[in-house]
């Protein structure tokens, strides 16, 4: 027989949960060529990711609070990739031209 006591398997669901609440972005619909204001502890590097999954725009040592979505950025759904110290967020971000 095998007995197994205190086991927890949400914990690690709840460290995602955490870091993510941390990350805020606004606004969001948001027009191209306007600047999405992203707050958040160690954030790396920000990724705008197309819905046909290419990379529009990196930045690689961001620094600030402002991310610039390019002017010819066609209307959609597009993923905003964050990169914290230790985790690597998607979040959903409607653009609109």
């Amino acid at each position: 027989n095998v007995y197994l006591d205190n086991i927890n398997l949400g914990s690690m669901a709840n460290v995602h949960e955490s870091v993510e609440n941390f990350i805020s972005m606004y606004p969001n619909p948001i027009q191209s060529g306007t600047c999405l204001n992203i707050h958040g502890e160690g954030i790396k590097r920000v990724n705008l990711i197309s819905p046909d999954g290419k990379s529009i725009k990196t930045e690689k040592k961001f620094q600030g609070s402002q991310f610039e979505i390019p002017e010819n950025v066609t209307s959609g759904t597009y993923i905003l990739q964050v990169e914290t110290e230790n985790q690597l967020l998607n979040r959903p971000l409607i653009i609109i031209r």
